[in-house]
C-alpha cells in the first residue's frame, strides 16, 4: 500500500502525476507529498496556467465568453484539456 518510500517512487514524478513541474517528495507515512507539484499547478485545478498553454480551467474562464470569443450568444465552457468548449455558443 505504500506509493512511496524515502527516495523510491516507483517511476513517478510531478509531471507523471499529470503536474506541470515540481519535485515529487514522500511522506513518512510512505504517501507522496505534493506539496511542491502542486505548487506548480495541473489542468484541473481550477487556476489557469496560460504560460502551460490552458485557455481556462474548469469554472474559470478567464473572464471570457461566447461574446468575447466572437459568437452571438451562449454559454462558454471549458474541457477536460484546459481548452475552450464553444459548443454550446450561438450565433
Amino acid at each position: 500500500g505504500e506509493e512511496c518510500d524515502g527516495d523510491e517512487f516507483g517511476g513517478e514524478t510531478c509531471e507523471s502525476l499529470g503536474y506541470y513541474g515540481g519535485t515529487l517528495s514522500c511522506t513518512g507515512s510512505c504517501d507522496y507529498d505534493l506539496t511542491d507539484c502542486e505548487a506548480a499547478g495541473m489542468c484541473g485545478d481550477g487556476v489557469i496556467q496560460s504560460s502551460e498553454g490552458e485557455e481556462c480551467d474548469g469554472e474559470e474562464l478567464g473572464g471570457e465568453t461566447c461574446e468575447s470569443r466572437g459568437f452571438g450568444g451562449g454559454t462558454l465552457g471549458c474541457n477536460a484539456d484546459c481548452t475552450f468548449d464553444e459548443s454550446n455558443c450561438t450565433g
